[in-house]
């Protein structure tokens, strides 16, 4: 069912196993805590993040979320799939008596099939000869006896099963269901007598059950007789890539090297599955290399798209399990998926290179109308590096393909536009409405809510105000973040992510900060599908996305890039449909203009989106902390901070603003007076011009309208923008901020003093920066990329994954002077808005005229 794997994704086991017992890391895949289901003083509660599950290797109880959040609540499983649906805020469907059957119904067959997993793999760790030749078997076909337990396989010996079910309450009827008995000669036997045991394990409970053939000659695999999945789940270790096979001893083969496999139990992958591919970046096809084998495999290749590989075994090779059985080694696997080809590059190679040159645009009509699909920029590059140097294509005929592409393009956007209008008309009625739907004011507030938009401390107070609500400091930031979702109603919104440690607080921070809006202004999302912007029902246009905590949904990039980029998603989506039972493709568009928050962790974004934000970063100095635990000694010590009321006014303040049109009279001067280097300058620059822009629209009521019913912005507007763009600008065109900065000073430090102790060539380690400066290992590694990658820190050695083991310093800190011209260069360029200037700083709150001198010679020269 898919809103119970929704809900399963929304609630992490690592979360909700936190609530009931302390969890600490035990090695790199699995955490350790105290059993919340029995008395211990040693930790034998084991979280296991991968798979989703969790096991008390003292009680022996186990199971997933739902299983821990039934036995602590104390819950049926549709009351926990309620409970935790709610706490990820998730709506729940209405449920007819049908559906909470059908849940509960799967939910016992899991049950059942979880105690049959048990009962078989006991069967195969026991003394009988048949369960020691399944295991040398096994053995011989190169898993591990470590696997054997961990993946728990097991073996039927066809007696046995009937009086386990009935020991452990199972009536045959339910047995019979779930398919793990049949009817023959009158009598009940065990469905899968004389075969091997491979579980499909779905966050630490048995969904189906896949039995290979031991002796004879029947079926080499049998599945159970109930709805089918592919042998995965256990096999999937969350990585961003995964390998498709045939049979389940090929997917473990891979897997015992550490890679991500699924074995699909024959060729086919079935339209149903597909959803299960969308998160992953890449999606490798290895099936047999039989005929059958490589037929599939172009039509699985066909279904999942550019994202998936065509992996080659070697000439004598079956199939993976074949290719480890043979001696062949991981790195020669791994080189195997270096050279695997997508569709595009195979059907390019499928064409011989000195095809007659008459017949070459027929050939190539499927791969340009593939391309014609993709973004222009990857259609050139495949056209470019992969078709013009196989057919020796020169300028001209180069061209002649792109205006065929182009076309090709054009027609297919028609297309699609057609049947995006017929969609749109589908849509329900109270959807479209509830897409223009606003908040109603509150006449009683108007009174203040003119008082505030009349204030010229107006940017000062909100962030006063914010505060209030518990907030130490970040003033700028705090300031900064409130433009910037106050800018959605531009048509060109600013975007940015705060950055800082886990426990800086910054999720706090725009939680506080989003209180001073209407929820109409704002959507906010932990973590991020590739398809979770696509499905989403409410409106995006005017609105910013807030995705707390960014790490783990790099797959949505594209999406977000191309909101923030296009003004719009368009996307193609595959649903099922409930009337035909079939899955069929439907056209989703969602329109802009959209800005995002990111918070994270990490330095920097994939750098397209970087450059498409503002890097905010939090403040960690001790002095910051401090502040941060006072702000929390208030609420136990009667002190108090903002009210609802307050908080209904604010967000009433945003209701009142209409979206004017702002004219920035200096714009060009400011074009002239500002850098032209890095590159990023153009999109700075840009949102330095919509910072201006959303500061006039904030205080609207104190400005001036055109006869164009226009805004003026003033150079007030110019000062309270470039008072907080320079907490960002001079770190955005060095890529050198403060946090950066701190690093490298450390590792100088630490380098020098080494040298000074007498060692020739000293090198600074990670762990070392990171004891200095009280800081995670992990954080000073991710932060010192930057520093590497603009020359600032050297890196001397690293792990065999990239990580890095040891650096020294690189080349000088490079003084960064302000980018921006200050209010005084401003005001001597444009005298006539210099006259009378007053502003109220945006931060400390001082007000602040331009000196009398000055403002008489600008008046003066005008």
């Amino acid at each position: 069912m898919e809103f119970k794997e929704g809900v399963r994704e929304a609630n992490p086991i690592e979360e909700i196993a936190s609530q009931y017992t302390q969890l600490s890391k035990d090695g790199s895949r699995r955490l350790k805590g105290l059993c919340p289901f029995h008395t211990e003083t040693e930790a034998s509660f084991v979280v296991y993040p991968e798979t989703q599950s969790w096991h008390c290797f003292g009680c022996g109880r186990d199971g997933d979320v739902f299983d821990l959040v039934m036995a602590r609540e104390n819950l049926l499983f549709p009351e926990a799939l309620c409970w935790l649906a709610k706490r990820a805020n998730m709506p729940l469907p209405s449920l007819s008596p049908d559906d909470l059957r059908h849940v509960e119904e799967e939910r016992v067959t899991e049950d059942i099939l979880s105690l049959a997993t048990e009962f078989y793999h006991q069967q195969l760790m026991g003394d009988t000869p048949l369960a020691r030749w399944c295991r040398d078997y096994l053995q011989k076909r190169g898993v591990t006896s470590e696997s054997i337990q961990e993946l728990k396989l097991g073996v039927a010996s066809g007696s046995g099963l009937l009086d386990f079910l009935h020991s452990q309450g199972i009536k045959e009827e339910i047995a019979l269901r779930a398919g793990l008995l049949k009817e023959r000669n009158g009598k009940l036997v065990d469905f899968f007598k004389g075969r091997i045991i491979f579980p499909c394990l779905r966050h630490g409970r048995t969904s189906w059950l896949i039995g290979r053939v031991v002796r004879n000659n029947l079926p080499k695999y049998l599945g159970l007789p109930i709805p089918k999945s592919p042998y995965m789940s256990t096999l999937m270790m969350g990585q961003p890539a995964v390998i498709i096979v045939e049979g389940p001893l090929d997917a473990i083969a891979l897997w015992q090297w550490g890679y991500s496999a699924i074995a699909l139990i024959g060729t086919a992958i079935k339209d149903e599955w597909l959803p299960q591919f969308e998160k992953l970046d890449r999606v490798y096809i290895c099936l047999d290399s039989d005929a059958p084998g490589k037929e599939a495999a172009l039509v699985a290749t066909e279904k999942l798209g550019l994202k998936s590989r065509l992996v080659r075994l070697p000439e004598g090779v079956d199939d993976p399990a074949d290719f480890v059985e043979k001696g062949h080694t991981r790195e020669e696997f791994e080189q195997l998926l270096v050279e695997a080809q997508d569709i595009i590059e195979y059907q390019i190679n499928q064409i011989p290179h000195d095809v007659d040159r008459l017949r070459l645009p027929d050939r190539l009509r499927p791969i340009m109308e593939r391309l014609s699909e993709l973004e222009p920029a990857k259609a050139e590059a495949y056209f470019r590096h992969r078709v013009a140097p196989r057919f020796g294509l020169n300028e001209r005929e180069l061209s002649a393909y792109r205006s065929t592409i182009s076309q090709l393009r054009r027609e297919l956007r028609q297309k699609l536009k057609g049947e995006g209008n017929k969609v749109q008309e589908k849509m329900q009625p109270e959807l479209l409405e509830a897409k223009h739907e606003q908040e109603k004011t509150d006449p009683a507030l108007s009174g203040k809510v003119d008082e505030l938009l009349q204030n010229p401390a107006l940017l000062y107070l909100a962030g006063g105000m914010i505060q209030r609500l518990g907030v130490a400091g970040e003033g700028a930031n705090i300031r900064l973040l409130y433009l910037i979702v106050t800018s959605r109603i531009l048509t060109n919104p600013i975007s940015a992510t705060l950055k800082g440690e886990s426990a800086s607080g910054k999720s706090y921070v725009v939680e506080k900060v989003l209180a001073a809006f209407p929820p109409s202004a704002y959507l906010a999302i932990t973590g991020m599908s590739r398809q979770a912007l696509v499905y989403r029902e409410e409106p995006f246009a005017h609105r910013t996305i807030v995705i707390f905590e960014r790490p783990g949904m790099d797959a949505a990039d594209y999406n977000i890039r191309t909101l923030q980029s296009e003004g719009k998603l368009v996307f193609e989506v595959a649903e099922k449909n409930a009337e035909t039972n079939r899955w069929e493709t439907r056209r989703v568009e969602k329109e802009g203009p959209t800005n995002f928050i990111f918070t994270t962790t990490g330095p920097e974004l994939y750098p397209e989106n970087e450059t498409r934000h503002w890097s905010l970063l939090m403040d960690e100095s001790p002095r910051q902390t401090l502040a941060a635990k006072l702000e929390s000694a208030k609420r136990y010590h009667r002190e108090n901070g903002s009210t609802e009321e307050e908080l209904a006014i604010w967000r009433q303040v945003q209701m009142e603003l209409k979206p004017l049109k702002v004219h920035i009279p200096y714009a060009p001067w400011l074009a002239e007076h500002t850098p032209n280097r890095p590159l990023r300058m153009r999109r700075d620059f840009n949102r330095l011009l919509a910072l201006i822009e959303v500061v006039a629209l904030l205080y609207q009521k104190q400005r001036h309208v055109g006869e164009d019913g226009a805004l003026e912005a003033g150079l007030s507007d110019y000062f309270i923008a470039r008072e907080l763009a320079d907490q960002v600008f001079p770190a955005s065109l060095s890529r050198i901020n403060k946090k950066v900065e701190a690093l490298v000073q450390e590792v100088e430090r630490i380098y020098q003093d080494k040298k000074t102790k007498g060692e020739e060539t000293p090198v600074v380690k990670p762990g070392e920066i990171a004891s200095a400066l009280d800081v995670a290992t992990g954080s000073v590694s991710r932060w010192l990329r930057p520093a590497v990658e603009v020359g600032l820190v050297e890196v001397v050695s690293e792990t065999a994954k990239g990580y890095i083991r040891s650096v020294r310093p690189g080349n000088v800190i490079p003084k960064v002077s302000n980018a921006l011209p200050t209010i005084e260069e401003l005001a001597e360029a444009f005298p006539v808005l210099a006259s009378g200037f007053k502003a109220i700083h945006p931060i400390t709150g001082e007000e602040l005229t331009l000196e009398e001198e000055l403002t008489a010679a600008c008046v003066k020269n005008s």
